[in-house]
């Protein structure tokens, strides 16, 4: 049993995005939607906001009060050159437990394909190898790219992350499966 539903999880976020955009609207520097679109501006942010807001109550009603570093780096790749990549991790749990949150999923993202891919996919490796896991979760997802011979954004999702590791809340019980894997993992990793 979790604190909140996947529903109530959803219903936060539109609030706090709709509330977030009126009080935006009172400034008197702010510009007209037709030059700025507030709700995509602010919509993965406050989404990223809501999952650590209720992530941070739910664990703290299960006895955990882990530490919470919001948009953290990880060097997850060094190249042959010595160049470092580093991706930012939108949530980080106790330096133990990596976070990807995004509100519409990563098919709406500038990224190719398979770039966007294999990011993850080196992200989620170098954390394992580091003893940390990676998790992600997503308001939604598309079923299925637009072009032809793609496979399903879910399932690459769930094929690079881990199936007990990636999280939809467009399906049911998704909010609860994400709290339950986080104390899981926070459990396991305990010092």
């Amino acid at each position: 049993m979790t604190k909140y539903s996947r529903k109530e999880v959803l219903d936060l976020y539109n609030n706090q995005l709709d509330e977030a955009i009126t009080k935006l609207k009172e400034l008197k520097i702010y510009c007209e939607d037709k030059q700025c679109n507030l709700k995509k501006v602010l919509s993965g942010w406050i989404f990223e906001h809501i999952v650590r807001h209720c992530l941070t109550e739910e664990l703290k009603e299960n006895g955990f009060n882990p530490e919470m570093l919001e948009q953290d780096t990880f060097e997850y790749e060094i190249s042959e050159s010595g160049k470092k990549k580093s991706a930012i991790i939108d949530l980080n749990v106790n330096k133990k437990i990596l976070i990807e949150i995004k509100v519409n999923g990563y098919q709406y993202s500038n990224w190719n394909d398979m770039k966007i891919d294999e990011k993850y996919a080196k992200i989620k490796k170098k954390a394992n190898e580091d003893g940390l896991e990676y998790l992600y979760i997503s308001k939604k997802e598309a079923p299925k790219p637009k072009r032809e011979n793609s496979h399903d954004y879910r399932e690459r999702t769930r094929k690079i992350i881990g199936k007990d590791n990636a999280f939809f809340l467009d399906e049911e019980d998704n909010w609860e499966k994400f709290v339950n894997r986080v104390k899981e993992l926070l459990n396991s990793k305990k010092e």
